[in-house]
């Protein structure tokens, strides 16, 4: 009784405003409507980091407002004197969620109440701030569709071993205004590109991190430079270790109202503030000049095309690494990156349809991890080595694209590939109704090694490696020196020279079908109530995929590496038998009930 209490009461908290929060949440819902406004042609493509200071939030919402285009106009103007008229709102949000599965049913509610809202105390200076507080009923449960990223972090909750945990999160940021460029910090999330809810660089839904970052704004053309401070972690998220950053620069050109193109860099590196990846000038040449070229440095490219109003062809790339020198022995080239292809379209004879958007995004074997631990150790001393500082999963990784252990980018593991299809509909004024579907496919790289490389992790020590194909499985492994007997911890010949990407047999796949329909209620005196319902199913075919496939056999006695003694293909095959005997399906379906109000 007590337990249906603490749910029942969780249930009638109240919710967090959708709007006064645009210069301080990339995920506020204002920054839907600029995605709207660039395909529409209303508005130039605008700087690819958000979220934006005050300054350039009202300029866009004058732009929009003073538009031909009376509907959006409207939304623009409400939108703006929401942002200026009130500077702060009281607000709570409540979800009760259900998760119904073959295997178990899951109920989980959230409650998440504070105060929020943006400030501009002059032309020069603005703010914005969200103070929440979040408590939870079952919180650490799982009730969401495979690869969904939660931008709270309820492990860091007051009760970790208790049923009902409580968890502050606060963001809040500055900026300083001027003519031509702004200056902005924060501890926030943030977003990045062009696919504003699907980026596989900066991603909105990722935790948030101190940041600092300038941006100048020309007449056809931005460039922006950022820092983040990150978490640095091990795989098995034991501890937290600071000194890690992640610095990246962008620079985007507005050729014609209907092309735009974007080129930027990251860099992700520990244990040192280098102030050079601060300088204008390619990361490649830095790393030159600097000689630290175990940095983890990436560098993509947009291209944006608004042939017509209401219709965006955009195109990205995001590259970690390429190499040939496997290509005269494999027929292959090493290749660590993402693609993302998108189309955006708004009829302009259906009013009531806001959007619908198709894309598609694939993400090579090995992208996101990066593990350099190896580059001074070729020549060890076997007796004196500190075996947990060569690559394992209890090992500090500072150049790892994550922060807290947690993906910094796309959601979707390392091999893996997707296409969405979302489409969001207005029939009323008030009612709000979203319908979104995906199909994914992911492959565990292990699976495809050589067999030698496969021997290397099955007589690596116990549980040493990861071999789930995650962004923790590291390029690295111990090979044995057939002159010397000896084994050396080595990079794995088919991670740096074949791409392998989803050429595994075993595939996990998930068909995800989803819809939210929300209500806002007319605004009061008294302030404004909500309330929303969504449903999701999903379909999971041969989950397991994911998992280990060698525990590894080794063991590490007074400091020293004894490897196993698995030495044929047939050793392999029964540990590759075992994975796949675990492979099962499954059907979900998730339920959430939300309640909100906001003053």
């Amino acid at each position: 009784m007590k337990k249906f209490v603490v749910f029942l009461s969780l249930l009638l908290s109240l919710s967090i405003s959708s709007f006064a929060q645009v210069t301080i949440d990339p995920n506020d819902d204002f920054y839907n409507q600029v995605e709207r406004w660039e395909t529409l042609k209303i508005i130039q493509q605008q700087p690819p980091l958000r979220p934006y200071p005050f300054s350039l939030v009202e300029n866009i919402l004058k732009t929009v407002i003073e538009s031909d285009n009376e509907k959006e106009s409207l939304k623009a103007q409400k939108i703006y004197e929401q942002l200026t008229n009130k500077k702060y709102i009281i607000a709570f949000d409540a979800d009760a969620n259900v998760k119904l599965s073959d295997e178990d049913n899951k109920k989980q509610a959230i409650a998440l109440y504070g105060l929020n809202g943006d400030a501009q105390l002059n032309n020069l200076f603005s703010a914005g701030y969200k103070l929440d507080f979040i408590s939870g009923l079952y919180p650490e449960l799982n009730v969401s569709p495979l690869y969904t990223q939660i931008p709270y972090y309820m492990a860091d909750g007051s009760s970790k071993n208790s049923k009902f945990n409580n968890y502050m999160e606060v963001d809040g940021g500055v900026a300083f205004n001027f003519k031509d460029f702004y200056i902005q910090a924060g501890i926030n999330h943030q977003g990045f590109g062009s696919f504003y809810d699907k980026s596989t660089v900066i991603s909105p839904k990722a935790k948030h991190t101190a940041n600092f970052s300038f941006t100048y704004l020309g007449s056809n053309w931005s460039y922006t430079q950022g820092i983040m401070t990150l978490s640095a972690t091990n795989a098995v998220h034991d501890t937290k270790f600071s000194n890690k950053w992640l610095m990246f620069h962008s620079a985007d050109v507005n050729f014609t109202d209907w092309f735009s193109m974007s080129f930027y860099e990251t860099v992700i590196y520990g244990q040192r503030f280098d102030p050079s990846y601060m300088i204008p000038m390619l990361f490649m040449v830095t790393q030159g000049v600097t000689g630290y070229d175990a940095d983890n440095l990436f560098m993509g490219a947009t291209f944006n095309f608004r042939p017509m109003n209401g219709l965006t062809l955009t195109l990205d790339g995001y590259l970690d690494d390429i190499g040939f020198r496997g290509f005269k022995q494999y027929h292959d080239i090493k290749l660590r990156g993402t693609a993302q292809a998108g189309v955006k379209y708004i009829p302009d004879n259906l009013d009531w349809l806001d959007m619908i958007k198709l894309d598609y995004t694939v993400i090579t074997p090995f992208m996101y991890a990066h593990r350099m631990d190896y580059v001074n150790e070729f020549n060890y001393n076997k007796d004196t080595v500190d075996y947990k500082k060569l690559g394992s999963i209890y090992s500090v990784n500072y150049q790892t694209y994550t922060t807290s252990g947690c993906a910094l980018g796309s959601n979707l593991p390392p091999n893996s590939d997707r296409i969405a299809l979302a489409a969001n509909f207005t029939p009323m004024t008030g009612l709000k109704i979203g319908f979104a579907t995906s199909f994914v496919r992911h492959a565990n790289v292990t699976e495809g090694l050589t067999v030698d490389e496969q021997l290397a992790y099955l007589n690596a020590p116990e549980n040493y490696f990861a071999t789930d194909g995650s962004l923790n499985q590291c390029e690295s492994c111990y090979f044995k020196n057939p002159e010397t007997d000896e084994y050396k911890y080595k990079q794995l010949p088919s991670a740096w020279n074949k791409s392998m990407i989803l050429t595994q047999p075993s595939k996990l796949t998930v068909f995800n079908l989803g819809l939210d329909v929300n209500y806002d209620f007319p605004k009061t005196n008294f302030g404004q109530f909500s309330v929303g319902l969504s449903y999701g199913f999903e379909y999971i075919k041969n989950k397991g995929v994911d998992s280990n496939i060698f525990v590894g056999e080794g063991t590490i006695e007074d400091g020293k590496f004894k490897p196993g003694t698995k030495t044929e293909a047939a050793d392999v095959e029964a540990a590759l038998a075992a994975w796949r005997s675990n492979f099962h399906d499954e059907f979900n379906q998730f339920v959430t009930i939300n309640f909100g109000y906001r003053f």
